[in-house]
């Protein structure tokens, strides 16, 4: 049987080979790409395998639906920012009080070969998985929407490459008053808010909802928002249904060149033209699909507790 390292090896080699041969055969060279989010999957799965044989929970005679590994997934995409990746990952690392219960779930576009090539030189600290896909105007349908779909964590978590974590062990802090607040709501809708830094928002910018929320509501963020603004539409809709936690104690910190901290790159600039380009859908989603949410959660919460 070979060793994990001996299989690592084996995937590069292979990978290298199909790349090297990609222009007379045609293959598309995200093949080479994908090996990587293989190869830290397959790393980060052996680890936290070791680690869950002391559960002992049968996982083939739940639903597929029911099973988590975590406790929190960042939902995180990212382009031409590789400082930034660094940084995000660095940051957790240094305040997350136990790094097997968490993981980062990164969307790159296949053209965006300086981070894809960065990939290969992250610094393994954290639980990574990697997902390359053709480039996408539609922010939160093609990159956190499915990020979410991809989560193995009991809360989701959607960020930016350019946060900054503060708080020591808030996943500690995170877990205790999540779990406390869902003590009298069976069904686990919630939505938490944290202590943005800095931030002149009327709203939270990086709101984290539980694996039930996104379940029922299927999706995260409303696809129909391309850039900025959907975090609006979502505490909307927790709001109406009264399900919202603020978590004070855990900071957070947004490098944005909103607030002077950051350059305007040309990611900054794509987001701002799409937001734009988009502007007039918020006010529309706001008085047609927010009460529908707000209806379709009430609905789950009321049939659950007569279940129960």
């Amino acid at each position: 049987m070979k060793t994990l390292t001996e299989e690592i090896e084996g995937l590069f080699r292979y990978a290298r080979k199909r790349r090297n041969r990609s222009h007379a055969t045609n293959f598309k060279e995200p093949f080479y790409n994908n090996v990587t989010a293989r190869v830290i999957r397959r790393i980060d799965k052996e680890n936290v395998k070791k680690q869950r044989t002391k559960n002992k929970i049968n996982f083939k005679s739940l639903p597929k639906e029911s099973v988590t590994y975590m406790d929190i997934s960042f939902l995180c995409p990212s382009r031409e920012r590789v400082n930034n990746i660094d940084k995000i990952i660095n940051s957790l690392s240094e305040v997350l009080s136990d790094k097997l219960e968490t993981e980062i779930l990164f969307k790159f576009d296949e053209d965006d070969k300086i981070t894809i090539n960065h990939t290969f030189t992250l610094n393994k600290k954290i639980s990574i998985d990697v997902f390359i896909d053709k480039r996408s105007d539609e922010l939160n349908k093609n990159y956190y929407n499915f990020l979410a779909t991809k989560a193995q964590s009991n809360y989701l978590w959607a960020i930016g490459d350019d946060l900054v974590f503060h708080t020591k062990q808030f996943d500690v802090i995170l877990k205790e008053k999540l779990e406390a607040y869902l003590q009298d709501k069976p069904d686990r809708i919630a939505y938490i808010s944290v202590t943005e830094k800095g931030s002149k928002a009327k709203h939270p910018c990086f709101p984290i909802i539980t694996k039930e929320a996104f379940n029922v509501l299927g999706m995260y963020f409303h696809p129909q928002l391309l850039s900025w603004g959907a975090d609006r539409c979502i505490y909307e809709v927790y709001s109406g249904i009264d399900r919202i936690l603020h978590i004070p104690e855990i900071e957070i910190e947004h490098i944005s060149y909103h607030d002077n901290k950051a350059p305007y790159d040309k990611t900054a600039q794509s987001m701002k033209e799409r937001f734009f380009r988009n502007k007039n859908c918020h006010n529309e989603i706001s008085e047609t699909v927010v009460p529908k949410q707000i209806e379709q959660l009430q609905k789950y919460i009321k049939e659950y507790s007569i279940k129960e």
